[in-house]
């Protein structure tokens, strides 16, 4: 290993060792076949808001999972494919 790679590893340890201190805003759709619109992640027919939240809001470090507290707000909703279509915004709230 020559010096770069070892310091490229030692940056990737320290900042999945350590959560951001800062809230972090996903949109988050949720629908049949994909999303009409942009977001950060699709969730399929079925799933819960409060699942779709502690999803992107898990924090996984030194081998626990941690939820952090949410915010959730409805930007879209339509009609269409299997069950239609929802975007939200979920803020994971830094704590």
């Amino acid at each position: 290993m020559n010096r770069g790679s070892a310091r490229v590893l030692t940056v990737l340890m320290l900042t999945t060792s350590f959560p951001a201190s800062a809230d972090q805003t996903f949109k988050v759709c949720m629908g049949g076949n994909g999303c009409p619109w942009a977001g950060d992640t699709w969730f399929p027919c079925g799933t819960s808001i409060d699942q779709m939240a502690v999803n992107v809001c898990t924090i996984t470090a030194d081998g626990k999972k941690t939820v952090s507290p949410y915010r959730v707000i409805q930007k879209e909703i339509m009609s269409g494919g299997a069950c239609g279509f929802g975007l939200w915004e979920v803020t994971c709230v830094d704590n």
